[in-house]
């Protein structure tokens, strides 16, 4: 007859214990560092492998994207840019536009300046093509919404656009 052996608790426990401290680490993180400068940055997001933020240019806050190797400063204008999100290449932030904050939208070649109203519109987030933000709407924060075109759809509204120009002209 063969006589079983039963672990008892404080067997377990212990050789749980052996085969964590002598087990090889199966993880190491890999740090790196993606900005260098003399200026705070602030709030950043990640969509893959791009990441955004906003940093202090020594007027103004300016957009920034780092793409896994190299840095874009997307906004370099005059005015405060400020917290971005992104989704995919599309990023999102609110900037002041000489009167109040205003949503914008860069698509990787092009920004375009989401709203235009005599309120201020700021904490843009964006999930694939739908942009959602907060805005004051004279009594109190309310919450919008938007969806980007496809490039094919602005592609679209350019041309009509165009056509409609031409057209007006031939008619005078």
């Amino acid at each position: 007859m063969t006589k079983q052996h039963s672990w008892t608790d404080a067997a377990k426990a212990a050789a749980i214990g052996l085969v964590l401290a002598v087990a090889p680490l199966v993880y190491a993180y890999t740090i790196t560092q993606i900005t260098d400068n003399a200026t705070n940055d602030y709030d950043p997001k990640i969509s893959g492998s791009n990441v955004v933020w906003w940093s202090h240019d020594g007027n103004d806050g300016e957009i920034y994207l780092w793409d896994g190797s190299t840095t874009t400063q997307i906004t370099d204008n005059a005015s405060s840019d400020k917290r971005p999100a992104i989704s995919g290449n599309n990023v999102v932030w609110y900037g002041d536009d000489g009167s109040d904050y205003e949503i914008y939208l860069w698509d990787g070649s092009a920004t375009t300046q989401i709203t235009d109203n005599a309120m201020s519109d700021a904490a843009p987030t964006i999930w694939g093509s739908n942009i959602v933000w907060e805005g004051w709407d004279g009594g109190d924060t309310e919450i919008y919404f938007t969806t980007v075109p496809e490039p094919t759809t602005l592609s679209l509204l350019a041309a009509g656009t165009l056509l409609a120009c031409l057209k007006r002209r031939r008619c005078h």
